[in-house]
């Protein structure tokens, strides 16, 4: 799936957007997540077999040669918010 993410945006205002407030992220850490990378992203999808730990996240990422991007994960919550239902799956 390929998306167009506004890198002009800070993560704040792109959080802004979503259809929920977060609660558990506070200014501070907010101010420190960044949303760069290309304007155009190609999401790919996958579900681990099981719940893995943040280390095994990132394993999993370099295994499939993918860098996590916020911006772009951000920008398809807002799309396609159903997919907050969804557990336990991750995305580039």
């Amino acid at each position: 799936m390929k998306l167009k993410v506004n890198r002009k945006l800070s993560i704040k205002q792109l959080l802004s957007k979503l259809p929920f407030e977060n609660k558990y992220l506070n200014d501070k850490v907010v101010k420190s997540l960044k949303n760069e990378g290309p304007e155009e992203v190609e999401m790919e999808f996958f579900k681990p077999s099981k719940y893995l730990t943040n280390q095994e996240v990132l394993e999993e990422y370099k295994s499939r040669n993918l860098e996590p991007d916020l911006g772009a994960l951000i920008k398809l919550l807002t799309q396609q918010p159903e997919l907050l239902e969804e557990k336990n799956f991750w995305t580039q």
